[in-house]
């Protein structure tokens, strides 16, 4: 089963997509705006993808292709989501960089978003991003997302504490 959007494919995390999310998460450039701070080996990544293992109310984590050629560019999850208050952060990685700033991550925060409340009957979908990740913000922003604070120093990267802001989507 999947779930498409206007440019996206979500589909099941698969043992396949792992030299993908290894070259992804070593790149410093991809993971500039994100927590790794750590080399990470192939068989983490692999043992990361055996954990994904059946999709729950609890661990909706998909791969994220191309719509059109359906080549793999990234990754998302809903993460601490909870049935009590219908809540999800989101994480999001659009990894493939020839697939930055073509709408990629929009749409998939979109489609996301759509399973999110359409699927599993969330309320809230919440994320964090770096202030100074303005693609990003703006990508939010067009899928919905409202800014509703900022974190001072919250992010700690290279050497610096960095603002973050806290976005937020309700359920229709």
């Amino acid at each position: 089963m999947t779930f498409t959007g206007a440019l996206v494919r979500l589909r099941a995390m698969e043992p396949r997509d792992a030299d993908a999310q290894y070259r992804w998460m070593n790149d410093l450039e991809v993971t500039e705006h994100l927590g790794w701070r750590y080399p990470i080996s192939s068989l983490a990544i692999a043992q990361r993808l055996d954990g994904a293992g059946a999709m729950t109310f609890a661990n909706p984590r998909f791969s994220v292709e191309r719509a059109d050629t359906g080549e793999l560019i990234g990754y998302t999850a809903l993460r601490d989501v909870t049935p009590e208050s219908r809540n999800g952060e989101l994480d999001l990685v659009i990894g493939e960089r020839s697939a930055w700033g073509q709408g990629f991550g929009t749409d998939t925060a979109r489609t996301v978003c759509a399973f999110a409340f359409e699927r599993i009957g969330l309320h809230r979908v919440q994320l964090w991003v770096v202030a100074t990740h303005a693609p990003a913000i703006r990508a939010y922003e067009k899928a919905g997302f409202v800014r509703e604070g900022v974190a001072r120093e919250r992010f700690f990267k290279r050497g610096r504490y960095h603002d973050a802001v806290l976005m937020a989507r309700l359920a229709p």
